[in-house]
C-alpha cells in the first residue's frame, strides 16, 4: 500500500490516524505500508519520514527517484513495511 499523505494539510497527522483506522477496518493494517509524504515543497514543517516512508514533491519531481528506489526495493524484498 503506498500511502500518500499530504504534508502541506496543518492536521496530515490526523488524516494518517483516519486512514489508518480505515485500513485496521478492512482488515489490511498488517499490509505492507509505505508512507508517501507529498507536497514537502509547500509545507512548513516537514515530517521526520521514517524507516517507513519517503519525502516527495510531485510538483517539481523532488524525491520521486528516491520514491522508485524504495518501491523498487521493497518490492524485490517481498515486501512494503519493515
Amino acid at each position: 500500500i503506498l500511502h500518500v499523505i499530504d504534508v502541506s494539510e496543518s492536521d496530515f497527522n490526523d488524516r494518517i490516524r483516519v486512514v489508518d483506522a480505515v485500513l485496521c477496518d478492512l482488515g489490511c493494517i498488517e499490509h505492507p505500508q509505505l508512507r508517501v509524504y507529498n507536497k514537502t515543497d509547500r509545507s512548513e514543517t516537514v515530517p521526520d519520514p521514517g524507516p517507513d516512508g519517503v519525502l516527495v514533491a510531485a510538483l517539481t519531481g523532488e524525491g520521486i527517484s528516491k520514491l522508485k528506489v524504495r518501491i523498487l526495493e521493497r518490492l524485490s524484498a517481498g515486501r512494503l513495511m519493515s
